[in-house]
């Protein structure tokens, strides 16, 4: 058996004179859990595509279970026992759960898939990571998380011993990310070799066993974790930007009464929402919590006006003269918040492009202006770079910027889904004072996040939604146990 399940050596990869990776060497041992780290653009996520052979490099090689990787494909990777879960899902929408564990599988050729043959193990699959998929139902139905966990039981099927997950617990609330490293934490004791790729310190002291930090296209530092303390949560922050600093808390105090009314939800019910009231006043950000699939996202559709209502009103204040509004960062970056083909200063303006335009053609010189002017300093990038060239993080970054600029020129309100999801810890605490600063003491928040601690940070005060109805609201003082409680339905009565 080889001393390391993966090895890569000397890789290199530019992207014209972008430097994503430049000679990194590290290796990963069989039966841990491996988090790889470090800012955004670090490479992270592109030395772990160049291993899954999604990416060719320019120099360096891969060494999987002591075999070269000769052939830089999916295909060629995954012959050799490793498979990645990439932070957008692979999954075929229209194809059932069971039709997708077991397309590329011993069970499907030519075309035609042995549903009969290959369902007990696509049971066993599923069972391993501890969920129950309706097979018959379509992919694209299923939750965020149940699609996560359709990823990865597709991989325990074609019996991957090497799991690479790109930002597995982004877009899940507390309790399923525990759910999910105790699963790889068993895969693990199975003898599979897990890497990991997370912005979340707490996540990697509690549940890692080696922390391998990479620093502007750079291997700086691989330790394993023996104690799961603050005091190992400085020594990786300290490797990733050079010092121990802790990022301070910005809790926002509770706003007196009296204040004006931004958003009025008055007894709602649409889909899943059932009877929900709420207020939002100016200066106050309300913060929602609750497992995937309980009514955030429809909430945010009805606030946006793009389902009808069975009952109710939503009120939204509007100043005289306001451009737009509600401003919102998008939940799917790709889906809903880009344009991956085109600029980031393209991007930065989506929507009002009559704007920089004359008879129909973009001016570009008003286009860069207005780019350069919402760029905020907050994306690092040029306006005539493609948004599909940058980072997750980066490319959340875009978003970020065109609802602060929003709220800058007249929006009252602005609603926030995960906002910092995939951005690195030091530029979430930039992100989070940008928005504070934007928001004021005029504006109102809606923001949903699975980050409990982005919640206590930034909301004055927290809802839980379950089964489409608020059960409770708490202070953001509230601890991730109360909260917990009350998504899970078991609050105190």
């Amino acid at each position: 058996m080889p001393p390391f399940a993966l090895e890569v050596h000397d890789i290199s990869k530019r992207y014209g004179d972008c430097v994503s990776l430049d000679g990194v060497s590290v290796s990963f041992e069989a039966g841990k859990i491996h988090a790889v780290v470090g800012e955004n653009g670090a490479g992270k996520t592109t030395l772990l595509r160049i291993t899954a052979g999604v990416i060719v490099p320019d120099k360096g090689s891969v060494t999987i279970s002591g075999h070269a990787l000769s052939a830089f494909t999916p295909r060629g990777a995954s012959a050799l026992g490793l498979g990645m879960v990439q932070q957008h899902f692979s999954i075929l929408d229209e194809l059932t759960v069971l039709e997708n564990l077991l397309v590329g599988s011993e069970f499907a050729e030519r075309g035609f898939v042995r549903e009969n043959e290959g369902r007990e193990r696509a049971e066993e699959a599923l069972r391993k990571l501890g969920r129950e998929l309706p097979l018959g139902s379509r992919a694209g139905d299923l939750a965020l998380e149940d699609r996560q966990t359709l990823e990865i039981a597709r991989l325990l099927l074609r019996h991957t011993q090497i799991l690479v997950l790109d930002e597995p617990t982004a877009a899940l609330a507390p309790p399923r990310v525990t759910a999910l490293y105790e699963r790889l934490r068993e895969l693990a004791s199975e003898g599979k070799t897990i890497i990991v790729v997370t912005h979340k310190l707490s996540e990697i002291v509690q549940h890692a066993d080696r922390a391998v930090v990479l620093k502007k296209g750079h291997f700086v530092e691989a330790f394993p974790i023996f104690e799961r303390n603050e005091k190992t949560a400085d020594a990786i922050r300290g490797a990733m930007i050079g010092n121990a600093a802790s990022i301070s808390s910005m809790r926002r105090a509770p706003h007196p009464a009296g204040k004006r009314i931004v958003l009025r939800v008055k007894n709602v019910s649409a889909g899943p929402l059932r009877d929900v009231t709420l207020e939002v006043a100016e200066g106050e950000i309300l913060g929602v919590a609750g497992i995937e699939g309980n009514g955030q996202r429809d909430l945010f559709h009805v606030i946006l006006g793009e389902v009808p209502l069975t009952q109710g009103s939503v009120d939204i204040a509007q100043k005289e003269g306001a451009s737009s509004r509600v401003a919102e960062v998008a939940e799917d970056r790709h889906r809903d918040g880009l344009v991956l083909s085109a600029s980031v200063a393209e991007n930065l303006v989506l929507g009002e492009l009559e704007r920089v335009s004359k008879h129909g053609l973009i001016r570009e010189d008003a286009l860069r202006s207005l780019a350069t002017s919402r760029m905020q300093s907050i994306v690092p990038a040029t306006p005539s770079a493609s948004a599909a060239s940058l980072s997750g993080g980066n490319q959340q970054k875009i978003l970020v910027s065109r609802a602060i600029a929003a709220l800058e020129e007249g929006a009252e309100l602005v609603l926030l889904a995960h906002p910092t999801r995939g951005v690195d810890f030091a530029a979430r605490a930039d992100i989070h004072e940008r928005l504070l600063d934007a928001i004021g003491e005029a504006k109102g928040a809606v923001l949903v996040s699975y980050d409990l601690d982005e919640l206590r940070e930034l909301a004055t005060r927290i809802i839980v939604l379950r089964g489409g109805r608020i059960v409770a609201e708490l202070p953001n003082t509230a601890t991730d146990e109360e909260i917990g409680r009350a998504m899970l339905g078991s609050e105190a009565s």
